[in-house]
Protein backbone atom coordinates (compact mmCIF):
# COMPACT_ATOMS: atom_id res chain seq x y z
CA UNK A 1 0.00 0.00 0.00
CA UNK A 2 2.49 2.36 0.90
CA UNK A 3 4.32 1.49 -2.36
CA UNK A 4 1.34 2.42 -4.61
CA UNK A 5 1.45 5.81 -2.41
CA UNK A 6 4.43 6.75 -3.11
CA UNK A 7 4.54 5.74 -6.82
CA UNK A 8 1.52 7.69 -7.00
CA UNK A 9 2.77 10.52 -5.09
CA UNK A 10 5.98 10.75 -7.50
CA UNK A 11 3.70 10.94 -10.24
CA UNK A 12 1.55 13.69 -9.44
CA UNK A 13 5.17 15.57 -9.16
CA UNK A 14 6.31 14.59 -12.46
CA UNK A 15 3.06 15.76 -13.92
CA UNK A 16 3.31 18.97 -11.80
CA UNK A 17 6.74 19.27 -12.83
CA UNK A 18 6.53 18.32 -16.62
CA UNK A 19 3.30 20.41 -16.95
CA UNK A 20 5.79 23.78 -15.40
CA UNK A 21 7.72 23.02 -18.25
CA UNK A 22 5.36 22.63 -21.03
CA UNK A 23 3.58 25.92 -20.39
CA UNK A 24 6.66 27.32 -19.94
CA UNK A 25 8.51 25.90 -23.39
CA UNK A 26 5.36 26.83 -24.97
CA UNK A 27 4.74 30.48 -24.03
CA UNK A 28 8.00 31.80 -24.71
CA UNK A 29 10.29 31.12 -27.41
CA UNK A 30 12.86 34.06 -27.33
CA UNK A 31 14.90 32.86 -23.88
CA UNK A 32 18.25 34.69 -22.89
CA UNK A 33 19.03 31.82 -20.55
CA UNK A 34 20.56 28.93 -22.21
CA UNK A 35 19.17 26.21 -19.53
CA UNK A 36 15.39 27.59 -20.78
CA UNK A 37 16.28 28.07 -24.83
CA UNK A 38 17.17 23.84 -24.47
CA UNK A 39 13.68 23.39 -22.93
CA UNK A 40 12.22 25.15 -25.49
CA UNK A 41 13.78 23.15 -28.20
CA UNK A 42 12.80 20.21 -26.60
CA UNK A 43 8.93 21.15 -26.13
CA UNK A 44 7.84 18.23 -27.63
CA UNK A 45 10.03 15.52 -25.97
CA UNK A 46 8.53 17.34 -22.74
CA UNK A 47 4.42 16.72 -23.49
CA UNK A 48 5.63 13.66 -24.56
CA UNK A 49 6.82 13.33 -21.29
CA UNK A 50 4.08 14.54 -20.20
CA UNK A 51 1.34 12.06 -22.04
CA UNK A 52 3.54 9.20 -20.26
CA UNK A 53 3.58 9.92 -17.13
CA UNK A 54 -0.17 10.92 -17.32
CA UNK A 55 -0.74 7.28 -18.36
CA UNK A 56 1.25 5.81 -15.75
CA UNK A 57 -0.93 8.19 -13.18
CA UNK A 58 -3.92 6.86 -14.71
CA UNK A 59 -3.05 3.41 -14.36
CA UNK A 60 -1.37 3.49 -10.72
CA UNK A 61 -5.06 5.35 -9.73
CA UNK A 62 -7.36 2.40 -11.46
CA UNK A 63 -4.86 -0.09 -10.05
CA UNK A 64 -5.49 1.21 -6.14
CA UNK A 65 -9.13 1.74 -6.87
CA UNK A 66 -8.93 -2.30 -8.07
CA UNK A 67 -7.60 -2.88 -5.24
CA UNK A 68 -10.04 -1.78 -2.77
CA UNK A 69 -12.58 -3.22 -4.96
CA UNK A 70 -11.42 -7.01 -4.82
CA UNK A 71 -10.65 -6.09 -0.44
CA UNK A 72 -14.35 -4.74 -0.68
CA UNK A 73 -15.43 -7.76 -2.37
CA UNK A 74 -13.51 -9.92 0.37
CA UNK A 75 -14.42 -8.68 3.25
CA UNK A 76 -18.26 -9.07 2.04
CA UNK A 77 -17.34 -12.51 1.22
CA UNK A 78 -16.56 -12.96 4.47
CA UNK A 79 -19.37 -11.32 6.01
CA UNK A 80 -21.71 -14.03 3.74
CA UNK A 81 -19.43 -16.96 5.03
CA UNK A 82 -20.09 -15.68 8.82
CA UNK A 83 -23.85 -14.86 7.96
CA UNK A 84 -24.22 -18.51 6.60
CA UNK A 85 -23.13 -20.33 9.56
CA UNK A 86 -24.64 -17.84 11.86
CA UNK A 87 -27.93 -18.03 10.46
CA UNK A 88 -30.48 -20.94 10.64
CA UNK A 89 -32.17 -22.09 7.01
CA UNK A 90 -35.41 -19.66 7.71
CA UNK A 91 -33.51 -17.38 8.56
CA UNK A 92 -30.99 -17.27 5.60
CA UNK A 93 -34.08 -17.34 3.54
CA UNK A 94 -35.91 -14.39 4.68
CA UNK A 95 -32.52 -12.45 4.19
CA UNK A 96 -32.72 -13.40 0.19
CA UNK A 97 -35.99 -12.54 0.12
CA UNK A 98 -35.03 -9.01 1.51
CA UNK A 99 -31.73 -8.88 -0.79
CA UNK A 100 -34.13 -9.84 -3.96
CA UNK A 101 -36.61 -6.90 -2.93
CA UNK A 102 -34.06 -4.57 -2.33
CA UNK A 103 -33.91 -4.44 1.62
CA UNK A 104 -37.98 -3.62 2.10
CA UNK A 105 -40.38 -6.35 1.65
CA UNK A 106 -43.85 -6.94 3.12
CA UNK A 107 -44.14 -10.16 5.98
CA UNK A 108 -46.80 -11.38 3.92
CA UNK A 109 -44.53 -12.01 0.80
CA UNK A 110 -41.63 -14.03 3.15
CA UNK A 111 -44.67 -15.95 4.62
CA UNK A 112 -45.83 -17.25 0.87
CA UNK A 113 -42.54 -18.49 0.33
CA UNK A 114 -42.31 -22.27 -0.10
CA UNK A 115 -41.47 -23.61 3.89
CA UNK A 116 -42.63 -20.53 5.29
CA UNK A 117 -46.29 -20.19 7.21
CA UNK A 118 -47.35 -16.79 8.36
CA UNK A 119 -46.16 -17.69 12.27
CA UNK A 120 -42.52 -19.20 11.31
CA UNK A 121 -41.94 -15.86 8.65
CA UNK A 122 -43.01 -13.77 11.93
CA UNK A 123 -41.14 -15.57 14.24
CA UNK A 124 -37.90 -15.29 11.89
CA UNK A 125 -38.22 -11.67 11.26
CA UNK A 126 -38.47 -11.08 15.56
CA UNK A 127 -35.29 -12.95 16.09
CA UNK A 128 -33.53 -10.95 13.41
CA UNK A 129 -35.27 -7.95 14.70
CA UNK A 130 -33.61 -8.52 17.86
CA UNK A 131 -30.46 -9.29 16.69
CA UNK A 132 -30.42 -6.20 14.85
CA UNK A 133 -29.82 -7.46 11.30
CA UNK A 134 -33.83 -6.05 10.19
CA UNK A 135 -36.22 -3.77 11.93
CA UNK A 136 -40.00 -3.52 11.37
CA UNK A 137 -42.56 -0.91 10.59
CA UNK A 138 -46.64 -1.19 10.95
CA UNK A 139 -48.33 -0.08 7.53
CA UNK A 140 -51.65 -0.30 8.11
CA UNK A 141 -51.94 -3.74 9.17
CA UNK A 142 -49.21 -5.05 7.13
CA UNK A 143 -45.76 -5.56 8.37
CA UNK A 144 -42.64 -4.20 6.57
CA UNK A 145 -39.61 -5.43 6.64
CA UNK A 146 -36.30 -3.81 6.08
CA UNK A 147 -33.00 -4.61 6.25
CA UNK A 148 -30.48 -2.92 7.85
CA UNK A 149 -28.92 -0.42 4.63
CA UNK A 150 -25.26 -0.87 5.74
CA UNK A 151 -26.18 -4.99 5.49
CA UNK A 152 -28.09 -4.55 2.32
CA UNK A 153 -24.86 -2.69 0.79
CA UNK A 154 -22.50 -5.72 1.51
CA UNK A 155 -25.25 -8.38 0.48
CA UNK A 156 -25.57 -7.02 -2.79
Amino acid sequence: MLKQQLYMAACVVLLVIATTLAILTYVSHNHTNSAMQFLSSQHVAIMLFLVFVSIGFGYAWAHSLQGALRKEQQESDKLLTIINELLNPDERLVLAVLVEHEGKVFQSVIARKESMTRVKAHRTVKSLEERGVVKTEREGKQVIVLLKRSLYERLV
